[in-house]
């Protein structure tokens, strides 16, 4: 049975040690759904004294794992690492995060998207923090390519629009509650948690009436100054065809290798796909991906037909 009273998270925000108003969402939203645990992990922190888990900490007996690319501080558990989309499992292993833990905040102004997408099923925050790109519109898939050398430049190339976060979110197994006001951050809660609990959340998973301007630039929108660069995005979508692909690839090397490491003949190999898949774009990139296994074994192995 839903309940009737709507949360509006809005009425809640205020700023104690955090950027705007997360403070107060997120002491209301623990109030709300419960506190098993008083354990947080954030990374994009700097020193810690701006953060959305300082409040926690200070003044509800939290604990946790902060972590910074230039920053230190053993006082707060706040730790010195470069963070990928590659190590970050790593570093919840090193720094014994535990699987299931109450709050996830992600800030760190370029690959905030893929570091999420990247953390393991097993690791289960109840909500999720993280920093969103507002200069594009809920009707905009769209997020900067991968590079984990890369630092934001202070244009409005960086991190991910609402619309691709909402559907990692919702393939991840969160739904969207909430953008603060000044169009930073957006809060995710484990969809395990609305069925149990009798929780009615204005404006639930609706990307177009909780996405908010961005209030913090004179760039598009509202916010940080224009990329003059012209930089490419990749869409949700797309990123999602091309690592089916990519994982196809990885197969095929794999059976490819070990093939040809078990006989000196030739091999041929047959490969079909399914006719569809030769109306999406990303096809391209696989027969890209099929060149290469070609060239690294094109001496033992003949593609004798291949229908995509």
């Amino acid at each position: 049975m839903i309940n009737d009273n709507i949360i509006d998270l809005s009425l809640f925000e205020e700023k104690v040690f955090s950027q705007h108003g997360e403070d107060g969402v997120i002491q209301k939203l623990f109030q709300i759904i419960g506190i098993p645990n008083k354990f947080y992990v954030e990374f994009g922190t700097e020193t810690g004294m701006e953060s959305n888990t300082r409040y926690l900490r200070e003044k509800l007996d939290w604990t946790g794992l902060l972590m910074d690319c230039a920053n230190e501080n053993s006082s707060i558990n706040l730790h010195k690492e470069f963070i990928t989309a590659e190590n970050i499992n790593d570093l919840f292993k090193k720094y014994n995060v535990p699987k299931n833990f109450d709050l996830l905040s992600i800030d760190i102004d370029y690959n905030d998207f893929y570091v999420w997408k990247s953390i393991k099923k097993k690791y289960k925050p109840r909500v999720v923090v993280i920093e969103y790109n507002a200069t594009h519109l809920p009707t905009e898939d769209k997020i900067i390519k991968y590079n984990p050398f890369n630092f934001w430049d202070g244009t409005n190339y960086f991190g991910a629009s609402i619309k691709s976060l909402y559907n990692l979110g919702r393939k991840k197994g969160y739904s969207l509650i909430y953008a603060e006001n000044m169009g930073v951050n957006l809060f995710f809660l484990r969809d395990g948690i609305l069925e149990k609990g009798d929780f009615n959340f204005k404006d639930l998973n609706n990307i177009d009436l909780i996405y908010k301007y961005p209030k913090y630039g004179k760039g598009p929108n509202g916010g940080h100054v224009e990329d003059l660069k012209r930089r490419e995005y990749v869409s949700f979508k797309k990123l999602r065809f091309s690592q089916f692909f990519l994982k196809k690839f990885l197969k095929l090397n794999y059976i490819f290798k070990n093939l040809i490491t078990t006989t000196t003949n030739i091999t041929i190999i047959t490969i079909i796909f399914i006719k569809d898949l030769s109306k999406i774009e990303e096809v391209g990139f696989f027969k890209k991906l099929l060149n290469v296994i070609y060239k690294n074994y094109k001496k033992n192995i003949r593609i004798e037909k291949c229908l995509i």
